[in-house]
């Protein structure tokens, strides 16, 4: 029987904002399509969507969007001050209401066509949303399906979840590919034991072998290092995953609000979080760390 406790008045039947760890999931089906042999990874990005040729976005190749290697800036002069970091996106995504007299993109498409290029892709990690928000839309042209479809389709379908997730959407019908995931804690858990069996749940092979070890393998510490996100030293950043390159082999997808699914396969240890925390800090991953390395040395 199901305990019917909830917490800070949250059941557990209620599907939680994942944010930005509904990143890894999209690095996942692109993984996936590229497996299948339906895109490939070193094509740029205006390849797939003619619309993005000329824009910053539209110059980085699949494989830099998913290690957020395409940094790019904005048309950002007509947004109101003051309302917050990453406005344009939140008001084109519809996450926050549009201020009087804005001019603004007003969608996730417009926001995307209307980027700029930054400095030449592949030379520095830039983490932000409009990349992921790109290949959301390779996969939905390529396709035909939007991104919740496809991770019925391939993910959760098989996982015997017990609850739906679901996907925010924009003002017209697009999936929030960057942040727009809700799953409940259990399910997610379903996830992550997936996810650190190599691929394999309920009985069949769910993710293939080549995409975990993939992930696992990580990407290039340095560019972190020299990023705003110094705080994670001796992390990478690959195919939508954070990777600790630690010696439990842990990699992790998170959210803006202290949301957390860590994986570490070498003491078959999955850790997830959910949280709305206002101003996460490193502390939480470092919390994950920590308990891993606890549970491993008393196993």
């Amino acid at each position: 029987m199901r305990s019917l406790k909830s917490f800070n008045g949250y059941p557990f039947y209620q599907p939680h904002a994942l944010n930005s760890a509904s990143k890894s999931f999209v690095g996942l089906i692109v993984g996936l399509l590229a497996d299948e042999g339906v895109l490939d990874l070193t094509k740029k990005a205006f390849y797939y969507i003619p619309e993005l040729e000329g824009t910053g976005l539209g110059e980085g190749t699949v494989q830099q969007l998913l290690d957020m290697q395409v940094p790019v800036k904005y048309m950002e002069a007509d947004t109101p001050m003051g309302i917050g970091r990453g406005t344009p996106i939140f008001i084109a995504s519809g996450s926050i209401p549009k201020p009087e007299n804005y001019h603004g993109p007003e969608n996730l498409y417009e926001f995307m066509v209307a980027s700029k290029r930054a400095i030449p892709p592949g030379t520095v990690f830039k983490y932000e949303n409009g990349q992921t928000e790109t290949l959301g839309w390779i996969i939905k042209r390529l396709t035909g399906k939007n991104l919740a479809e496809l991770i019925q389709q391939y993910i959760w379908s098989k996982l015997g979840a017990e609850e739906n997730a679901c996907m925010h959407l924009d003002g017209i019908g697009t999936d929030i590919a960057s942040g727009g995931m809700r799953a409940t804690l259990r399910d997610l858990g379903r996830f992550g034991s997936m996810m650190c069996n190599n691929g394999f749940y309920n009985g069949q092979q769910i993710i293939p072998v080549p995409i975990i070890r993939e992930i696992q393998k990580g990407g290039n510490p340095q560019l972190l290092e020299e990023s705003n996100h110094h705080y994670l030293p001796g992390f990478s950043y690959h195919n939508q995953w954070w990777i600790s390159h630690d010696q439990y082999g842990g990699y992790s997808a998170r959210g803006k609000f202290d949301q957390q699914i860590h994986i570490a396969p070498k003491t078959e240890t999955v850790i997830v979080k959910l949280s709305s925390n206002y101003s996460p800090q490193p502390e939480g991953m470092q919390a994950c760390q920590a308990i891993i390395a606890y549970l491993a040395k008393n196993e």
